[in-house]
């Protein structure tokens, strides 16, 4: 992802990310023809400088409370497969979520999967706002903007969010290699996903597993997705299975392959 002509870094001027760090999120393949628009919310697990390390130790940085495992690399393969664009967030969910309703439920956590995140703790709303301004804003300016560029030259989109989960949570070790997460009616791509990935014999597919999608996630899609009945869907993958280079190329191309057929799909866009 490194082509110049393939992406490129989305930031705003005047936020706590110094010019010489990172952007808040990149975009590949800007120009991609696919159908889908995929947006990986929780690639990332740098802390902007300003904000130290949040209190926390590089092994707590290194957890799926940071980020989810593996999927930026998958997001990145998967875009150059189906010649689809995709918005890449490079930034840890623990300084702001950006795949929740801003100020909500999960977007500025004091403690995560138990382990505590000082760096949290009394933030003002000025702190809420320069992390928003920071990260939030420009990650949904950029899939915003994508969407608008598509809408003027006529391009159909379905948006699909890409996300990993932890192989155990809470004692309970999660049997799904992937699960599709819908929220609404179910239908469209969601079910049609289903129904090609059950048909893979080795895979375990979760139907709103490990989380169901009706509850209080999904932000990205229901902000830009369902208010136009876009096509959308969300994707976890088990992040042991994309740990490494050859898991990731391998579920790139599992997702490839039960994708490009669907989206081609003329009754998918009725």
């Amino acid at each position: 992802m490194d082509d110049s002509e393939k992406s490129f870094a989305v930031r705003m001027a005047d936020t706590m990310i110094g010019d010489d760090e990172p952007a808040p999120c990149i975009v590949v393949n800007m120009t991609g023809t696919s159908e889908a628009l995929l947006v990986a919310d929780h690639a990332g697990s740098r802390i902007p400088r300003a904000l130290g390390t949040l209190g926390l130790g590089e092994r707590e940085r290194g957890l799926h409370i940071a980020c989810d495992i593996g999927i930026g690399a998958v997001t990145g393969l998967l875009a150059g497969l189906l010649d689809a664009p995709a918005v890449i967030a490079g930034y840890s969910r623990l300084v702001m979520d950006v795949n929740r309703v801003p100020g909500g439920t999960g977007s500025f956590v004091e403690v995560s999967d138990g382990i505590e995140i000082p760096g949290n703790r009394n933030l003002t709303d000025a702190d809420r706002a320069a992390r928003r301004r920071a990260l939030f804003d420009p990650y949904h300016n950029a899939i915003a903007a994508l969407i608008e560029s598509r809408n003027r030259l006529k391009w159909r989109t379905c948006l699909v969010c890409l996300h990993s989960f932890t192989p155990e949570m809470d004692g309970f070790e999660r049997p799904w290699q992937i699960g599709v997460l819908w929220n609404g009616n179910f239908g469209g791509i969601a079910a049609r996903l289903l129904t090609s990935l059950r048909q893979e014999p080795d895979l375990c597919v979760g139907d709103n597993e490990p989380y169901d999608a009706r509850g209080d996630v999904g932000y990205t899609q229901r902000h830009h997705a369902v208010p136009v009945n876009m096509p959308n869907v969300l994707l976890e993958i088990r992040q042991d299975l994309i740990a490494d280079l050859a898991g990731q190329q391998r579920w790139a191309a599992i997702l490839e392959r039960h994708f490009a057929p669907i989206l081609i799909d003329e009754t998918l866009w009725r």
